[in-house]
Formats: C-alpha cells, sequence, structure tokens
C-alpha cells in the first residue's frame, strides 16, 4: 500500500531476492570468500569480522534460510534512513497523569528525503550505537532498549486497535528482541557484504586474485618461497568511494548491536541440527555445494608468474647487494691508501 502511494519510493531488497535468484546464489556463493578476503588485505582492522564471516560460509545460505522463514516481512516500515540523534529535535512538554502534572519530551524525526520501505531495525541500527557507547558500562543495555522498544510498539498497535499476534509479531519481549537482532544481521550482510558482491565490477579479476592469494598463503605455510599476487585496484572491486570506511562502521554497528552474536546462535544452531538430525533436507537455494564454476575458474594456475616474481625479486636484491659490496670495497681501499 505505501508503494502504491509513493510508486518513486525504493524498497530495500530482501533475503528471498537473493534466494529466488539461482545466477545471484551463484554470484554470492562463487564470490563470497574473494571478497572478504580482498577486504581483509585491504583493511587489516576488518579481519576479525570477515575472519568469522568465512566460517559459517559453508552454512550460509542455510543460514539465509533460517532468516527468510523468521518473521522479518513482518517489521517492514517506512524508515528514514539517516535517524542518528542529530536528526532529532525535542521540546518539553506538560503531561497530565490523573491528579499529578509532570514535564516530558516530545522527540520529532526531521529531514526525510531519504526515506524508504525497508526493516525498523535500518533506523534502529543508526539510533541506538551512541546510547550504548556512551554507557558502555551497562552491559543489559541494549536488552533494556530492544524490549523497551517492543512495549512501545505494542502501545502504538493497541491504539489501532490491533495486538502484536494481529501483525504477526511475537507477543514475547525476548523473542520480539530476538527478531529485530536478526534484521540487525540482514542489514549489515545486505549492505556490506551481498550488495557489493553482487555490484562488483570486475568479478573475474577479483576470483583469480584470491585464487593466487590462497596459493602464496599455502606455500608461505609451508616454507616456500613466495611473493603475494598484486591486489586488484578497488575501483575493479567496490562500486562506491570510501566504502572501506562504511563498510568499517557497518561491521562495528552490527557488533554493537548483538547482530554478530545472533548469527552465531543461528550457525550453532544449524551445526547442531546437522550433526544430530538423521533427516537433513537440502533444497538447490540452501546447497552450499552448487557444483557449477565461471569458466575462469577451471583454468589451472601458471607457476610461472610466481616464479618470474620471485625471480625477479632475487635479481633486484642480489643487484642491491653487489652494489653494496662495490661501495664498502672503495671505503676498504682508502682505508688501505691510508695505511
Amino acid at each position: 500500500q505505501i508503494l502504491e502511494e509513493f510508486p518513486e519510493m525504493q524498497e530495500q531488497a530482501q533475503i528471498k531476492d537473493i534466494l529466488d535468484n539461482r545466477d545471484t546464489r551463484k554470484c554470492v556463493r562463487r564470490n563470497y570468500l574473494p571478497f572478504l578476503k580482498y577486504l581483509e588485505i585491504s583493511d587489516p582492522g576488518l579481519l576479525n569480522y570477515t575472519t568469522f564471516l568465512a566460517k559459517v560460509e559453508m552454512r550460509l545460505f542455510h543460514i539465509f534460510k533460517v532468516l527468510n522463514t523468521s518473521g522479518l516481512e513482518n517489521v517492514l516500515t517506512l524508515c528514514h534512513g539517516d535517524s542518528k540523534p542529530d536528526n532529532f529535535m525535542f521540546r518539553k512538554i506538560e503531561i497530565d497523569l490523573e491528579d499529578m502534572e509532570c514535564e516530558g519530551l516530545e522527540g520529532i524525526l526531521i529531514d526525510w528525503q531519504g526515506g524508504f520501505l525497508g526493516s525498523v531495525s535500518n533506523d534502529l541500527m543508526w539510533l541506538l550505537p551512541p546510547f550504548l557507547e556512551a554507557n558502555t558500562d551497562n552491559r543489559g543495555l541494549l536488552e533494556f532498549a530492544l524490549e523497551y522498544y517492543c512495549t512501545q510498539m505494542n502501545y502504538v498497535l493497541s491504539s489501532f486497535g490491533k495486538s502484536a499476534k494481529d501483525v504477526n509479531l511475537p507477543e514475547d519481549l525476548k523473542e520480539f528482541a530476538k527478531l529485530i537482532k536478526r534484521c540487525f544481521i540482514l542489514e549489515f550482510l545486505n549492505v556490506v557484504v551481498i550488495n557489493p558482491i553482487i555490484q562488483i565490477p570486475n568479478p573475474p579479476e577479483l576470483r583469480n586474485w584470491y585464487r593466487r592469494r590462497m596459493r602464496h598463503e599455502e606455500r608461505i605455510k609451508e616454507g616456500k618461497p613466495s611473493k603475494p599476487p598484486a591486489m586488484p585496484v578497488q575501483e575493479q572491486i567496490f562500486s562506491k568511494q570510501n566504502f572501506l570506511k562504511f563498510a568499517n562502521l557497518y561491521f562495528k554497528v552490527g557488533y554493537v548491536l548483538g547482530g554478530f552474536q545472533e548469527l552465531n546462535c543461528i550457525n550453532f544452531e544449524i551445526i547442531r541440527e546437522s550433526m544430530f538430525s538423521d533427516d537433513v533436507k537440502h533444497t538447490p537455494d540452501a546447497d552450499e555445494h552448487e557444483n557449477d564454476i565461471y569458466e575462469d575458474e577451471e583454468i589451472e594456475l601458471s607457476d610461472e608468474d610466481d616464479e618470474e616474481d620471485i625471480k625477479d625479486e632475487k635479481d633486484g636484491l642480489s643487484l642491491l647487494s653487489r652494489i653494496i659490496r662495490w661501495i664498502l670495497s672503495l671505503f676498504d681501499c682508502n682505508k688501505y691508501k691510508a695505511e
């Protein structure tokens, strides 16, 4: 109904958009690890995040399936898109509580030019972190804030003569809070991993670099001489400038809001079910081992390029060494003449 009223408004991408399109699934599956490796090499500060995300790669689409069946579509709403505290205006108001009079604050969210249809978690993930970071000693503040939000949501629904059950939302506050955390997972995965992978300008270059990079790391572990392959320029991988700064911020926000913790819980539950369940069903969109690969992945890597790089590096070092020895020999000659 909102999109019918505002046809030019954008709608946020949903997990089902990935699961329902085979080409998109293949693109995400084949470029997921190369993209994470490129992120961590480009910005070592992202290593903790990318390492964790790489560990769930084998169950990535199972996680998508869990998220897709968590009821995330029931928390779609009109989103502001930049609901940081700076975009709020407050004024004092008088509140009458039976025989008592007191003052309160009324808040107004301004600058709606970037509004879109999306999950309620999009606005919450920009509103909550400043308060959480200012109160790091209060470990229960996040849970309190989410449950308080859910309580207020129930009040709003009741004002329309509705209940949480009527709109397919959890009636239990903790379950409602868990649903919002799963929305946080979707937010940072969509914005920092999934959509950027789909929009990579030159995916073959990324995949080829990744294969060479992994071979380089294997050789280093084996104690063999190896030179890291040249990284593709960021314009060939990222569709937007300053993406790394943006990714750093999003990952940090996702961690502060419990998104990574909830993602770990989902991953652990999938592992537990696979270990103790005799009847594990696989569907094409949840199967992590599709055999279709891109043509560039079928080409065997040549050792000649690496050997040339190592030889050139050794030649450069040996030339430098000869120059240094020659300079030192001059000093030695002068020394002998002085004597």
